[in-house]
């Protein structure tokens, strides 16, 4: 049986895989209820379809793919803090 910190890990590894496919459309599907933006400001893309069009009008895309492999490694779960602190590579 998965553990919560097993499915946030799976979900950091669902959009590694997403975006380096260039499924922007599961990308966008990964944020339906969530936002994208920096450490300070507001978000500057809300829900699905904003994350995908965001994806899709900022990355090019080579014979289906972005020719990258993102990884997420080393990630740390605090349960007391509810953050994540994935390292990437």
């Amino acid at each position: 049986m998965l553990t919560d910190a097993d499915r946030i890990r799976n979900l950091l590894g669902t959009y590694c895989e997403l975006v380096d496919t260039a499924d922007f459309a599961g990308v966008g599907a990964l944020f339906a209820r969530g936002a994208m933006g920096g450490l300070h400001g507001p978000p500057f893309a809300v829900g699905s379809a904003e994350v995908e069009a965001w994806y899709r009008d900022g990355l090019t895309v080579h014979d289906g793919s972005l020719r990258t492999r993102h990884l997420v490694t080393n990630s740390v779960i605090d349960e007391l803090k509810l953050r994540i602190y994935p390292e990437a590579l």
